[in-house]
């Protein structure tokens, strides 16, 4: 599961995306707590495992002090 986590502060993830490396969303997920894997992406499309190689991630974050923020990264999915 590939999901983003805080130092403590219990933010939300107002939105998470997934996409491949062609730039086609293949997993969005809304509002749900950071610093918990079971909320996060389990590496699947279509109910089928991706292929292993590299994956685009953007997120709009509210942080507890009233913050918002944008991030993106990627990550690697190795089988």
């Amino acid at each position: 599961f590939f999901t983003l986590f805080d130092s403590g502060t219990k933010s939300d993830i107002l939105v998470l995306s997934i996409y491949d490396r062609w730039g086609e969303l293949i997993w969005q997920k809304e509002q749900f707590p950071t610093s918990d894997p079971s909320q996060g992406w389990n590496g699947r499309f279509h109910d089928k495992p991706v292929l292993p190689g590299v994956y685009v991630w953007m997120a709009r974050i509210l942080l507890a002090n009233g913050e918002l923020l944008s991030l993106r990264g990627d990550v690697t999915v190795m089988r």
